[in-house]
């Protein structure tokens, strides 16, 4: 601040050089406070989840002579760093160099005389094992997937030879080595905790890198890579040098890059809703259509082409190419729907998205045969099961790998043919130490034995999480091994031809059910938010006081727990009900996980579940801290079923009751032609 004034920074650092090769119009939005930055909500979690910090810290154990830069600014980070290198040889952490306004922080300096290894630190696995991970493809091109951190390396390796010219220096990439069995439990010995809004690792002062039986971390010289990317081009038509000074200068100068408008825009964190836009609270997405259309933008991202579910990126140039950007202002020409008889095809969804933006499209529109078909299927019974799990960069347990997968949790509802509804088992192994996976394994086949009913679940993560279990388990030493691998087989590929139980309900609602206020996605925590809004069958049900009771029981909820409820007219969707309970540390991680732009899918993803779990891996948790995050992962998880149950619920009446709807679902559109496309009726407003 200046006189009261906030100052733009007018350095190009490796964050911001890394957003100008996604979106040079970034850098305006990144260096001003008064620009909403949706990813700096649940950074703070992901840091948690995601391992960085931890494999950062454990890089610097491999290097104990290594020395740090802790100067508090800038300028006397600069001068530490120079300080440090007029040394022979000199092993730096975060070292900070600066050639004119460029600056870079290098992980990893290892000066010998006039040779220099930068070395960049990424919790990313990289398996010499597999071609198909390398750096580069069949064909001697760098892979796509690589290609941001080679850039990145890129970049601090052209600033500090730019600062440096006498050296000889040599870009690494120091990453993940999967195959690296831990002979120590490192994801406890390194505890990540959140400290004034940061991430904050603690180490067990008896950790060493080199007591380690094998290295878990292995550098790689990226030497070719790197320097075909500067002698390559950024930005377009421009090479590398030019297209880092242009930004540099522009940076200096206080000029604006121009908006280029493109698929990055879906995804782009410089955004809020309309209704939230301020003068301290700006949008930079808004603002970058804005600048581009020369006309307002007064509504949010889901109602505009970059809201277009799976949209590619052939079709969304057309659109920006004929100026228009509402879905409102879309022809039926423009989205080019394949409509089917049977299923909803991608482009078909992208016709319904642009009838909702026009007012004219069904709440839920439904191809019913498919549905009939599919329910017809099923064997009563029905058990309804969703897994929580973690794949921690570094273990949480002896003798584990990098990335191996833990199954620690699941949830099970179990729906009989007269439509009782029981949430009948679920399981959480979280004690410090035990490795999850057999012991959920076990009672899951507890839980699913005795009948041969129909196991639904949400998407494709349980399938991949047993499949992964499965591998683990033939490798391990234990005793009923065999048996489990059994029972998984069962659920996956019976030996006996019959058809397997596992039933993937998520993506039989995406070939064959639209909901309005989805933003055309079939993710359960959209969805469900917006049955409930539609279906009275639902309603009528579950705004009872029944959750709970002998009538619908439940091991989580207390006895009459009501899942309806209404503000403003509008059914709370039922995953806020859940923040509305005591406060505890375990409800606030889980809060901090909601508070992104899509807040649902974040513990869909399991991020809040995951640093959950990695708590109670902790030895020195108190008994009311365990037993909170104990309680809020069981009852997340049992709304995750229970979400499954409401939406087959609903599914099943309207096929049932509706009768097909062949008419126009917006004027001159057929959307239904065909005896099965059912489509609700708005409500009138």
């Amino acid at each position: 601040m200046l006189n009261g004034v906030s100052v733009k920074p007018t350095t190009l650092t490796k964050s911001r050089f890394k957003l100008a090769v996604e979106c040079p119009r970034k850098l305006v939005y990144a260096t001003d406070e008064r620009y909403v930055n949706a990813l700096e909500q649940d950074d703070v979690l992901k840091a948690l989840a995601d391992g960085g910090h931890q494999v950062g810290e454990l890089a610097k154990r491999m290097f104990p002579q290594g020395s740090e830069v802790c100067a508090p600014g800038i300028e006397e980070q600069v001068k530490q760093t120079e300080e440090m290198l007029q040394q022979p040889s000199v092993t730096v952490f975060e070292a900070t160099i600066r050639s004119e306004n460029l600056i870079v922080r290098a992980d990893i300096l290892v000066k010998r005389g006039q040779s220099v290894d930068l070395i960049e630190v990424k919790s990313k696995s990289y398996d010499l094992g597999r071609p198909d991970k390398r750096f580069r493809d069949a064909k001697d091109r760098i892979r796509p997937e690589w290609r941001p951190y080679l850039e990145d390396v890129a970049f601090q390796t052209y600033v500090l030879r730019q600062a440096k010219p006498h050296w000889k220096v040599t870009p690494y990439l120091m990453l993940v080595n999967p195959g690296a069995r831990c002979s120590a439990a490192l994801g406890t010995q390194m505890r990540v905790s959140k400290c004034r809004g940061h991430a904050a690792v603690s180490v067990d002062p008896n950790l060493r890198a080199d007591n380690l039986v094998e290295a878990v971390l292995i550098r790689h010289d990226v030497t070719g890579e790197v320097d075909e990317i500067l002698r390559g081009r950024l930005g377009g038509d421009t090479d590398f040098p030019n297209f880092v000074h242009h930004l540099a200068t522009m940076l200096d100068r206080g000029e604006e890059p121009l908006p280029k408008l493109g698929r990055h825009c879906r995804s782009c964190e410089f955004y809020c809703g309309p209704e939230e836009r301020t003068e301290l609270k700006r949008s930079g997405w808004a603002e970058c259509l804005e600048r581009q259309f020369g006309r307002p933008v007064d509504v949010p991202r889901s109602q505009t082409v970059f809201g277009l579910y799976r949209d590619t990126r052939k079709a969304l140039n057309t659109q920006l190419a004929g100026r228009r950007f509402r879905l409102s202002e879309l022809s039926d020409d423009d989205v080019n729907a394949r409509v089917e008889p049977e299923i909803i095809s991608t482009t078909h969804r992208h016709l319904l998205q642009v009838e909702e933006a026009r007012g004219g499209a069904p709440p839920y529109f439904l191809r019913a045969n498919g549905l009939r078909r599919a329910f017809a299927t099923w064997k009563f019974p029905l058990h309804f099961v969703d897994f929580e799990t973690a794949r921690p960069v570094l273990p949480l347990h002896p003798d584990r790998k990098p990335n191996e997968q833990l199954l620690f949790q699941f949830s099970h509802h179990m729906l009989d043919n007269e439509d009782r509804l029981s949430h009948r088992t679920d399981c959480l192994v979280a004690t410090p130490g035990l490795v999850p996976n057999a012991p959920v394994v076990r009672a899951l086949r507890a839980a699913l034995s005795g009948d041969s009913g129909t196991i639904i679940h949400w998407w494709s993560h349980e399938r991949i999480v047993l499949g992964d279990v499965r591998r683990q388990l033939n490798e391990s030493s234990e005793r009923d091994k065999q048996e489990l691998v059994a029972f998984i087989d069962s659920l996956l590929k019976p030996n006996d031809g019959a058809k397997a139980r596992l039933v993937d309900f998520g993506r039989l609602v995406e070939r064959h059910a639209f909901f309005a206020d989805t933003g055309g996605s079939s993710s359960i925590k959209r969805v469900l938010p917006a049955v409930l809004q539609q279906s009275e069958f639902l309603q009528q049900r579950y705004s009872k006081p029944i959750y709970g009771t002998q009538t619908m029981p439940s091991l989580n909820f207390e006895p009459g727990w009501i899942w309806v409820r209404r503000q403003e007219n509008q059914i709370v969707n039922p995953y806020r009900l859940l923040n509305g309970e005591s406060g505890d540390r375990c409800r606030n991680g889980l809060r901090e996980a909601e508070s992104g732009a899509d807040s649902s899918d974040v513990v869909a993803n399991g991020s809040a579940a995951m640093v959950a779990y990695a708590e109670l891996q902790r030895v020195d948790l108190t008994s009311i801290d365990r037993s909170s995050y104990e309680k809020r992962l069981r009852r997340y998880c049992e709304l995750d079923t229970l979400a499954m149950v409401m939406v087959f619920q609903a599914l099943r009446e309207w096929v049932k009751t509706s009768r097909p709807n062949r008419d126009h679902l917006s004027s001159g559109t057929p959307m239904a032609t065909s005896a099965d496309g059912i489509g609700a009726k708005r409500p009138m407003e």
